[in-house]
């Protein structure tokens, strides 16, 4: 469990917490570093929604790369269709074949063997 507090943490979060209720009144090194740590949590927080994932292989369809079969020309992957029937009869799901005919997302890099030296 990374986010659980050290004591340390907790130690620091109470004198914070009795410092804005004007509990306590502590020094101004203590609180320097109490307005320091919570700007080093903020700004790690921020760099951390930050961090982009690698793109993926997506079609315009939304399917992966994966599913298309460039031979064939067409995407192996099945869409959910809603169906329902005249006078509120039974509604549900039925699976179609996706109409996409050719990949056109971004292109993956290729693999490459390269020997050990």
């Amino acid at each position: 469990m990374t986010d659980m507090l050290t004591p340390y943490a907790i130690a620091a979060l109470v004198a914070a917490c009795a410092l804005l209720y004007g509990m306590v009144r502590i020094s101004g090194a203590a609180s320097s570093y109490l307005l320091a740590q919570a700007e080093v949590r903020r700004l790690e927080a921020r760099a951390k929604a930050r961090q982009l994932d690698p793109p993926q292989p997506v079609c315009g369809c939304g399917h992966h790369f994966s599913f298309h079969d460039p031979e064939a020309r067409s995407c192996h992957h099945q869409n959910k269709l809603e169906t329902s029937y005249l006078f509120g009869g039974i509604t549900g799901n039925e699976l179609v074949a996706c109409d996409c005919r050719q990949y056109v997302g971004p292109e993956p890099l290729p693999t490459v063997y390269a020997p050990e030296l």
